[in-house]
């Protein structure tokens, strides 16, 4: 049913809504806001009817940019509960569908949350929250023991007091096989140091923390130490390793503190303080933990600053390479060996980690590299007409006129120039009267058709020489003798090897982008070997 309701009566629960690690989001506030006062509509919120109050089940945003905006009444959807768990699930339930999502430490939040208010069934928290089972039961494992271990901690009490397995097992309103095997398991002489952490492990490491402060070292040995004298006072055995126990703890605050180090320590405080089992340790435990927490997020900060300056200046010196006519990109793996060449700020940087910055800024470093477009051979051809030149000469040239040269583009030019200057200095090629000095030196043209000539003369001698390399060939054939084939391997391998290193020496910007065919043909020798039996 939709009712229109003051907004003063609606209650926020807090601690009960969904959003329990990031609360309500300002920029989605705003966002609301604006939409409002452009007229749009929004769907009705939804509430539970609680004695002579509205919980809010779904809405909070929407709410919430209402109030701000001065809105006194807002449509509302009643809903029906049976009572605080049921409104927590709907609360879920609605969010899930539509709302802006959770994370997934908020899910495994609030599945422990919803397990630890009597919801207990695996399978019904995964139909909830749309997870798998076996999700879940990782969620609740922890709590699932701890629930384990109180029934067998109620169980033996009710022995000591003189109570049959049948008068527990009714009192507590489990079978008697349960009781049973309860009874068999004597846990006061042990203590279960495991991860996750039980509630007696906590409580020991609770002790612990309450005698060290933030400027404490040697953690582990410490640890050791205090557990050593509580067995000799207490005795109990301690089942586990402490110093793993110490790690993981150590290892999961970190992992959190990580995820949100560029959100600022209010934030951060919040994640450590939402973790499991550090809300079971004591105050005094739980305010050297958060305090250890900071000292530890203040070095990760300075090591994000660190890596922002050090991206900052990657990205300053890529732009600075690229924006210079004279380089030609090949790829990223090159290009961060020229930046790290280029300045003494990045001796200390890994060539892969400079990679690394630069594949996470490509579209806005190609973006500047292709602003200088690359030189067509037809655009080369007119600016240095047949004037031999070497390509470092060459590519300035092409500076001079804001464009790249393509060293493959330079090459075609360079081998047509030095073809053109040989064909005009052959003595025997030329005509009498102009070795004589007595005719006037050739037209553009008249040259054009004499180097067409030359090619055509070029040519036939190539065709020759085919012939004559197909005429030994088959020479060789006849008299061909069967080559063993650990020779012939050899003899394939080392031709490979010398075209690869022809190539590597000849070729080394195109090197790199020839890899791969290198290796294709390769495999395809060897595959036609292995066919053909050699």
């Amino acid at each position: 049913m939709i009712v229109k309701l003051k907004i003063s009566d609606i209650v926020i629960p807090q601690g009960l809504l969904p959003r329990v690690l990031t609360g309500t989001v300002a920029e989605v506030v705003e966002r609301y806001k604006e939409a409002l006062e452009l007229g749009e509509e929004f769907p009705p919120i939804k509430v539970w009817k609680r004695e002579s109050s509205y919980w809010l089940i779904d809405g909070v945003h929407r709410l919430s940019a209402l109030r701000e905006l001065g809105k006194e009444y807002v449509e509302a959807e009643l809903v029906e509960c049976k009572g605080e768990l049921d409104f927590r699930v709907k609360a879920i339930q609605e969010n899930i569908k539509h709302g802006l999502a959770l994370s997934l430490e908020e899910i495994k939040e609030n599945a422990r949350l919803l397990f630890k208010a009597g919801l207990k069934d695996v399978e019904e928290l995964a139909r909830v929250f749309k997870k798998s089972e076996r999700t879940i039961y990782r969620y609740v494992e922890d709590l699932m023991e701890e629930e384990k271990q109180n029934l067998r901690k109620q169980v033996l009490e009710l022995r000591e007091k003189g109570l049959s397995l049948q008068q527990i097992a009714d009192q507590l309103g489990i079978d008697k096989a349960t009781v049973s095997r309860c009874c068999k398991i004597d846990k006061m002489s042990k203590m279960q140091l495991s991860l996750p952490p039980t509630k007696e492990g906590l409580k020991l490491f609770s002790e612990f923390m309450e005698l060290i402060d933030v400027e404490t070292r040697g953690l582990a040995e410490r640890w050791q130490a205090f557990l050593s004298a509580r067995m000799a006072e207490r005795g109990f055995e301690i089942e586990g390793d402490p110093v793993k126990f110490l790690a993981g703890l150590i290892d999961e605050t970190r992992d959190v503190i990580k995820r949100f180090a560029e959100a600022g320590w209010d934030v951060v405080e919040k994640a450590v303080e939402s973790i499991d089992w550090v809300k079971e340790l004591s105050a005094r435990a739980r305010k050297t933990w958060l305090e250890r927490s900071k000292r530890y997020w203040e070095s990760i900060k300075e090591e994000l600053e660190k890596k922002k300056e050090i991206e900052r200046l990657v990205l300053e010196t890529a732009k600075e390479i690229l924006g210079d006519p004279v380089y030609i990109f090949s790829n990223w793996n090159n290009l961060a060996h020229a930046i790290r060449s280029k300045k003494e700020d990045f001796r200390q940087v890994v060539e892969g980690e400079i990679r690394d910055i630069l594949l996470k800024h490509s579209d806005e470093l190609l973006e500047v590299y292709n602003s200088i477009p690359e030189i067509t051979e037809e655009e080369w051809e007119q600016i240095a007409g047949k004037k031999a030149m070497n390509y470092d000469e060459a590519m300035e040239l092409a500076k001079l006129h804001n464009r790249r040269l393509p060293y493959a583009t330079w090459l075609a030019w360079h081998q047509k120039v030095e073809a053109s200057e040989r064909a005009l200095s052959s003595p025997t090629s030329l005509p009498p009267s102009d070795l004589a000095g007595s005719q006037p030196a050739l037209s553009n043209e008249e040259e054009d058709e004499w180097v067409k000539g030359w090619e055509e003369a070029w040519r036939e001698e190539q065709e020759r020489k085919k012939q004559e390399k197909q005429e030994q060939e088959k020479q060789e054939k006849k008299e061909f003798r069967p080559i063993p084939p650990e020779e012939e391997l050899e003899r394939w391998s080392e031709e490979i090897f010398r075209i690869v290193a022809f190539v590597a020496e000849k070729y080394p910007e195109y090197f790199e982008e020839w890899w791969e065919e290198i290796v294709k043909e390769v495999r395809d020798g060897i595959e036609i070997r292995k066919r053909s039996g050699r």
